[in-house]
């Protein structure tokens, strides 16, 4: 559907779209192929969605795949949507963010802006083979930066520990209505397991936070200063970040996998402040 023909729509149906909602719809008919090709959907693939809006990107999902689920928050697409859309097409109005979602085999979608991490680590918490997503151009440099890079950041580290990232293309803001302030990209996530071991994911997530929200300090003195967050005093926290490897270095200066070694290390003697102080 192109800006011509979606204009006539939105008209027809009497809807106004939401930039506060990111609403912004795909009018790139080039860009939606491109897409489709990077997704590479077999006959056989369960195809999900994240956000139908008119149906565009849906329908020409469903004429390749076995099954689409999309999933539409706004109320006001449903009727045109349930009138629409193809058979083999599975409509759930209902907020992603709130789903359980049914197993599938790809993800193929335009992201809302806004909650665009809060989805990205939802999905990754399920087995599928792969996405191909469009993000905002910023998001996406942080989600495939190399480190060291100026847009390294906890974003990179974390989704690094689940999956391949890659920027396959970028998208003009003029490929969307309404004109977002912002362009895009296409990006490939590909769920894998990580060469490196992470004892404990709920600390080593501890680890990276402190450190990238305090990126001009040395991280002894980041997870210093985060003493609480591992539930230990200030000064057995000195002790222990006193003899950490990488402790003078800033966090952006380490590799998702040395930052693996660090949590691990922290992790180990963690534990034994706790066992001496319970004897």
């Amino acid at each position: 559907m192109n800006r011509k023909q979606l204009l006539e729509l939105l008209d027809k149906l009497n809807l106004r779209l939401s930039k506060s909602k990111s609403q912004h719809l795909l009018v790139d008919e080039q860009v939606l192929e491109n897409q489709l090709r990077f997704a590479n959907i077999r006959r056989t693939d369960r195809v999900l969605e994240i956000g139908a809006g008119l149906g565009t990107l849906t329908v020409a999902l469903a004429k390749q795949a076995e099954k689409v689920i999309t999933v539409e928050k706004d109320q006001r697409f449903k009727n045109y949507l349930t009138e629409t859309l193809p058979d083999n097409v599975e409509l759930i109005i209902d907020d992603f963010l709130d789903l359980e979602l049914p197993k599938f085999d790809k993800v193929v979608a335009n992201i809302p802006y806004e909650i665009s991490s809060k989805i990205v680590f939802k999905l990754l918490n399920y087995q599928f083979i792969a996405g191909i997503l469009i993000f905002q151009l910023e998001f996406a440099n942080r989600m495939a930066a190399a480190h060291g890079s100026h847009d390294y950041s906890r974003l990179t580290v974390k989704i690094h520990t689940k999956a391949h990232c890659e920027i396959l293309q970028q998208v003009s803001r003029r490929a969307f209505y309404p004109v977002p302030k912002v362009d895009s990209a296409i990006v490939e996530l590909v769920p894998r397991t990580p060469s490196y071991k992470i004892e404990n994911e709920a600390l080593f997530d501890k680890v990276v936070d402190a450190v990238f929200n305090q990126r001009r300090k040395m991280i002894k003195n980041a997870l210093l200063n985060k003493h609480k967050w591992f539930k230990i005093n200030k000064d057995e926290m000195k002790s222990v970040v006193s003899d950490l490897d990488y402790g003078t270095l800033r966090g952006e200066k380490l590799s998702p996998e040395q930052l693996a070694e660090l949590a691990n290390k922290l992790y180990f003697e963690l534990q034994q402040v706790r066992k001496d102080n319970s004897i």
